[in-house]
């Protein structure tokens, strides 16, 4: 059973002169009128936000779920929710904290296509684009809602999104609004998400975009930034952080002309209530920020062996000291890797060991470990990659050992099989360096490299020695 709840609206008209805000009856959400008749100004009556006892979202998790074609800016759409929802824009966030819900900041999730959406060029919220998210969840296409998901929609362009008999990017109607979100209850699982239609010119582009900007990435960056605050901080409607007069944070400052900045994307200024004023982020907050460093960054080991490397968290200066918790992601079957410990300060260091089962394969595993802060959920990421079937490159700094290899002659002398190769060698036949890879695993790229750097090796040993 599906349960159609409380949506909350960004209207058109972020472009206009901030103006005194009024009073709004509206059945079903919270929205903004057009220019004159809207709130959204941050004006003397827009301070009496209270918190209503709701849920917020902690740990915002963004699934961004493609409709149809993808816009113009779609690739650009990762790196900016990725990147506004690690960012200060989200650290301020915390003035809202409640008990059980502490904002933190978020993670992006992906890029999902839905793969065979209504083929309508006007779609409504509630016959279309709920069933719609809802049939996604269960078939898996999506990863499935928790407290922290939200779901949000980008449409194709040409696709007008009507909610509650109103349309998308309409300067036809005072009702015509930008984005909204909302949620609905399906089974026990709560399904939040956010709906941005395309930012196209000659669409929401004229009358969403902020200050003077007509570009429609701006303007979808804007509307967008404007949801995911409110998502955040008033997930279920008007039972988190609302004003009876003036709506949720980001409608309070939705007339505003200056625009925003987050990760170097434009934004949306929101309401603070700390700060009495349209803000995108608070110079006093401070979050617990590090670097981190893979050594080495490239791990040799064999089938059927370990190998291990040392991570090692770098504070920021200046920041508070904290804890850490350390992932790694992108190892196939076969391979499975430890931290020790696996939460460390972000002074600390930890030993990353890999187990490489026999029947893994000879190649390069890239890796991905990412640290999360404990206070704050600040995430960093660093990559690496495991060469199962190499040991690496040969040590440049030791001398060839002249009674086992040769006496600097032209005369014989052999370097023998380079290691976890499967057979290769290298050898001085007394004409050159002769390089043989054996069996067929040692054709590997791993096996290669080391042959190859073995050989190199070898001329500069040889060249040492007869001069």
């Amino acid at each position: 059973m599906r349960t159609w709840l409380r949506l909350a609206v960004l209207t058109i008209g972020l472009a206009v002169s901030a103006g005194p805000a009024s009073a709004k009856l509206h059945v079903r959400g919270h929205r903004a009128h057009l220019p004159g008749l809207g709130a959204g100004s941050a004006a003397a009556n827009c301070t009496q936000i209270e918190y209503n006892g709701g849920a917020l979202i902690h740990e915002t998790k963004v699934v961004l779920v493609q409709w149809g074609a993808a816009s113009s800016y779609a690739s650009k759409l990762p790196a900016f929710y990725g990147g506004i929802l690690q960012s200060p824009y989200m650290d301020w966030l915390r003035e809202y904290d409640q008990p059980g819900y502490a904002v933190v900041r978020g993670s992006f999730l992906g890029v999902y296509v839905d793969p065979s959406p209504p083929a309508k060029t006007t779609v409504d919220d509630a016959s279309d684009v709920q069933p719609e998210l809802e049939k996604l969840v269960a078939d898996g296409v999506v990863p499935p809602p928790d407290a922290n998901t939200l779901y949000v929609i980008h449409f194709a362009p040409g696709i007008l999104i009507t909610q509650a008999g109103d349309p998308s990017c309409s300067s036809s109607s005072q009702n015509a609004y930008c984005a909204f979100h909302g949620n609905i209850r399906s089974g026990s699982a709560m399904i939040r998400y956010a709906v941005i239609p395309d930012m196209a010119p000659a669409g929401c582009a004229q009358g969403c975009g902020i200050g003077n900007s007509s570009d429609a990435f701006v303007a979808a960056t804007g509307s967008a930034s404007h949801e995911i605050l409110e998502a955040i901080t008033d997930p279920d409607g008007t039972s988190g952080w609302y004003d009876n007069s003036c709506d949720e944070i980001a409608d309070m400052c939705e007339n505003e002309t200056t625009p925003g900045s987050a990760a170097g994307y434009t934004v949306q200024l929101v309401w603070s209530k700390k700060q009495a004023a349209c803000v995108d982020h608070d110079p006093s907050v401070t979050v617990t920020d590090y670097a981190l460093a893979l050594a080495p960054p490239m791990v040799f080991g064999a089938a059927g062996q370990s190998a291990t490397a040392t991570v090692t968290s770098t504070p920021v200066p200046g920041d508070p000291p904290g804890t850490l918790g350390l992932t790694i992601a992108g190892l196939p079957s076969g391979i499975t890797a430890a931290f020790s410990p696996a939460s460390i300060s972000t002074s600390g260091t930890s030993t990353l060991t890999f187990t490489v089962a026999a029947s893994v394969a000879d190649q390069a595993y890239p890796f991905t470990v990412t640290g999360a802060s404990t206070a704050d959920n600040v995430l960093h990421a660093i990559t690496g990659t495991l060469t199962v079937g190499g040991q690496g490159p040969p040590d440049l700094a030791t001398p060839p050992d002249a009674s086992t290899h040769g006496n600097g002659s032209d005369g014989g002398g052999d370097y023998g099989s380079v290691g976890g190769v499967g057979g290769g060698s290298v050898a001085n036949n007394g004409n050159g360096c002769a390089c043989s890879f054996g069996s067929a695993r040692s054709t590997s790229p791993g096996a290669s490299v080391a042959l190859l750097l073995a050989c190199l090796v070898f001329f500069a040993r040889r060249r040492a020695l007869r001069s």
